[in-house]
């Protein structure tokens, strides 16, 4: 009897861990949002990537990174509201596939005193092909509304500082951001190389990094002749 019991608890506790895993959205973990402390990508990093949605008084933007099953874009939203006044809340950011919701997730929304915007920081999404992305009022379809379909490896420079770098090798640094996307720093010239394919990746400047897709299977990055792995 007390064998049956255990046994019966333990198929109830397999359960419960499985209803949690599907609950929050609806089914298996499908998407993901995460804020960055880097600053929106410059507009040449941005010339077939950028898409918004919205008016000259709020926007949603999304700049894709690469689209390979999954696709990872950054994003940001913002309001103009030049009153001066300091503002911090949480918006919703929600995630839909067709007409599932798969993600809904809150973010920081502020404003310092001399700024003219209140807005979100640059936030990373994982979202399927095709999926809609919508703050407030405004939504963008990743990566239908880029009108491009770009293929990792992909590098976007950008600025921003991390608290803490792994170094694989001397010379490079790199955060991991989700599956298959990074952070990366390096000193000098390096290169990214998959496969058969190599990116150059120029000098940086301060604070300067790149944000690099990788693909399957990853890729090496090469750093004055010392070669480091990202994914696998």
């Amino acid at each position: 009897m007390i064998r049956t019991v255990a046994i019966v608890l333990v198929v109830v506790a397999a359960l419960l861990l499985i209803a949690l895993t599907y609950s929050s959205v609806g089914g298996p973990e499908k998407a993901d949002v995460e804020e960055l402390p880097v600053a929106w990508p410059p507009a040449e990093e941005l010339l077939t990537r950028w898409c918004s949605s919205g008016s000259r008084s709020a926007s949603v933007e999304a700049a894709l990174i690469s689209c390979d099953g999954e696709c990872y874009a950054l994003l940001r939203y913002w309001v103009f509201f030049p009153a001066d006044v300091e503002i911090r809340k949480e918006i919703p950011v929600k995630i839909t596939e067709g007409s599932e919701v798969i993600l809904e997730k809150n973010v920081t929304f502020f404003k310092r005193l001399m700024d003219m915007y209140v807005h979100t920081p640059v936030l990373l999404l994982r979202v399927p092909e095709g999926a809609a992305v919508s703050v407030a009022n405004e939504s963008v379809e990743i990566p239908g509304c880029s009108e491009h379909r770009l293929v990792p490896p992909q590098v976007i420079y950008t600025k921003g500082i991390f608290a803490s770098w792994k170094q694989p090798v001397e010379g490079l640094k790199y955060v991991q951001l989700m599956d298959g996307v990074y952070a990366l720093n390096w000193t000098g010239t390096a290169k990214l190389s998959c496969g058969t394919l190599s990116i150059s990746l120029r000098e940086l400047g301060k604070n300067e990094l790149a944000i690099v897709s990788v693909k399957r299977g990853g890729c090496d990055v090469v750093v004055g002749g010392r070669r480091a792995h990202l994914g696998g």
